[in-house]
């Protein structure tokens, strides 16, 4: 896996550089700036791209607009965002155009090799992320929690699964029922929600949630 890292921290791109070697992937570029990334991205031949959110010059959402600009660059690239907030806001805007290759993980999530490693996995394959402390959040402060109260403890975790981009396959192997859409259609039908088009049910659970 070819990767490449846009941080304005050198300090935290030799770090997460000599991480991601270590699990066996290959850092072929390294920027400081989204403008740099959006310019050798291209040439670097990249399976995955892990950016921060602020960089130079302005330190808002140089991350987010590189990430924009690479979606219409190429379409194929996958892009995960790593923070260190925890904005629902900025993960909305991540997965707003499509979820497939897309993620958004805060910094000290991604500080642990197997939980790096197996995002960058899921993003390489069309699969997408969403870290779980932001949907734990979110479950726990929504002000639907009167309606979250009637799901059983496994439609919980199903919904929490949905919501952090997790596959069929995964939540199926979580709580051991194959085939495992009937009973994903069964929570999102009990909690009213509906599928935007085209489908991407990790924003709309996560929509869901915010409102």
């Amino acid at each position: 896996m070819r990767i490449g890292l846009a941080d304005d921290s050198q300090v935290f791109r030799d770090s997460l550089s000599a991480l991601l070697q270590a699990s066996g992937a290959e850092v072929v570029l390294q920027v400081g700036t989204g403008r740099e990334l959006i310019e050798q991205a291209p040439e670097a031949e990249l399976d995955v791209v892990v950016v921060d959110i602020r960089m130079p010059p302005t330190f808002t959402e140089e991350g987010l607009d590189a990430a924009d600009q690479l979606r219409l660059n190429q379409p194929g690239l996958a892009v995960l965002v790593l923070s260190t907030y925890a904005e629902t806001t900025y993960a909305m805007r991540v997965f707003r155009n499509g979820s497939a290759g897309r993620g958004y993980l805060l910094k000290d999530g991604a500080a642990h090799p197997s939980a790096l490693r197996d995002a960058l996995h899921r993003l390489n394959t069309g699969g997408s992320v969403l870290d779980s402390s932001i949907v734990d959040r979110l479950m726990t402060g929504s002000l639907r929690r009167e309606v979250l109260g009637e799901l059983t403890a496994r439609q919980r975790i199903i919904l929490a699964m949905v919501a952090q981009g997790c596959s069929n396959d995964v939540i199926a192997g979580v709580i051991h029922v194959d085939p495992v859409q009937p009973e994903i259609d069964d929570v999102l039908k009990t909690l009213g929600i509906e599928l935007a088009d085209p489908p991407n049910r990790l924003l709309s659970v996560v929509s869901w949630l915010r409102r």
